[in-house]
């Protein structure tokens, strides 16, 4: 887009019509597109420097319109920043958003949603797959406060973790229960587990 204008202005300047097809597509550029300033920015500033470089040799270009172009430079410039990192803050976000909606916040484990996710892959296979439940666990936070509830939880699964390693995949599925599912595990090794 940058050559299409500089080629545009330079045909304008020669009929004596200004550069404004450039900064028209600069401005294009930066607005529609969220393109890498590391690009966007020397990409442009070639593209200025050229075509302001030919229509001074032709004499179309006042003080004022070479400031007004090197203002308008800088506005583009800060335009295309400001979409670009918004653009990688919404990308980020997204990802954060995706991560979280499949895992529990509390103990980083998979949640329900993560475990549905991964059933078409494990159908077929030979699979061994765990419940757990931890008895009496309603009764500990009556007792001892949901701090101490939240700390076995996480403890727990720190435990599943340390246990299985890479041959089982964890997941809590609610409160105190828990799920831990290992493709071609024996289910001896997986009751030991």
């Amino acid at each position: 887009a940058l050559a299409f204008g500089m080629f545009i202005a330079r045909w304008d300047a020669n009929r004596g019509h200004g550069v404004y097809a450039l900064l028209t597509q600069m401005v294009a550029l930066a607005c529609i597109f969220s393109i890498r300033p590391s690009i966007f920015v020397p990409g442009c500033l070639l593209a200025m420097l050229v075509t302001t470089h030919h229509a001074n040799e032709l004499g179309l270009l006042s003080h004022g319109d070479r400031v007004n172009l090197t203002m308008l430079f800088v506005i583009i410039v800060v335009s295309c920043c400001m979409k670009y990192y918004s653009t990688v803050r919404i990308a980020r976000d997204r990802l954060l958003l995706q991560e979280q909606a499949h895992s529990d916040g509390l103990t980083g484990l998979g949640n329900v949603h993560a475990l549905r996710q991964d059933m078409p892959r494990l159908v077929g296979g030979r699979i061994s797959a765990s419940v757990l439940d931890v008895d009496g666990f309603k009764l500990c936070n009556d007792r001892l406060g949901h701090a101490v509830g939240n700390t076995i939880l996480v403890l727990l699964a720190d435990a599943l973790l340390e246990s299985f390693g890479p041959r089982g995949t964890c997941y809590r599925t609610g409160g105190d229960e828990f799920v831990v599912i290992s493709v071609d595990l024996p289910e001896r090794e997986q009751r030991a587990l």
